[in-house]
C-alpha cells in the first residue's frame, strides 16, 4: 500500500497497481513539447556516453590496478540483490503486499545456492517452488 496524492491537502492509501494507474492519469498534466522530449532525449543520451566513454573509452586499453579488478569483480552480486529484492517484497502481481509463495520460492533458492554452490540448480528450485505453490495453492 502506498499513500497517493488525491488532492491538495488530502492523500489515500492505494496498492502498488492503482498508484501506477493514478500517476498515468496525472500525467496529463505534464505537456512537453516536442523540442522539450527531443532535448531531454538528447542530454540524458549525453550523460549515458559521458559515464560509459569515461570507464571504457579513457581506461579501456590500459591495465587496471589490482584492487580496482577485485572490486569489479562484486559488481553483479552487488547490483542482483537491489533488482530482485523489490520482486520479492513488493510483487506487483499481489498489488505490492508480500507474498509468502514468493517468500517461500526465495528462500528455497537462496538454501539451494548455499547447499549446491550452483546457480543453476538454485535458479530451477526455486523456480520449482513458485511454479509447484502456484500449482497446488493457485
Amino acid at each position: 500500500m502506498v499513500v497517493m496524492p488525491v488532492s491538495p491537502g488530502q492523500a489515500e492509501l492505494l496498492p502498488v497497481g492503482a498508484c501506477v494507474a493514478r500517476s498515468l492519469q496525472y500525467a496529463g498534466d505534464m505537456a512537453y513539447s516536442t523540442v522539450e522530449i527531443w532535448l531531454i532525449i538528447l542530454i540524458l543520451g549525453i550523460g549515458t556516453f559521458a559515464l560509459r566513454y569515461s570507464f571504457l573509452g579513457l581506461i579501456g586499453n590500459r591495465e587496471l590496478p589490482d584492487w580496482a579488478l577485485r572490486h569489479l569483480r562484486y559488481t553483479a552480486v552487488a547490483i542482483m540483490p537491489g533488482m530482485i529484492a523489490p520482486m520479492i517484497l513488493f510483487p506487483a502481481a499481489a498489488d505490492g503486499a508480500l507474498d509468502p509463495l514468493r517468500m517461500s520460492a526465495a528462500g528455497a533458492t537462496i538454501v539451494a545456492g548455499l547447499l549446491s554452490r550452483n546457480v543453476v540448480v538454485a535458479i530451477l528450485v526455486g523456480a520449482g517452488v513458485l511454479v509447484g505453490g502456484h500449482l497446488l495453492f493457485g
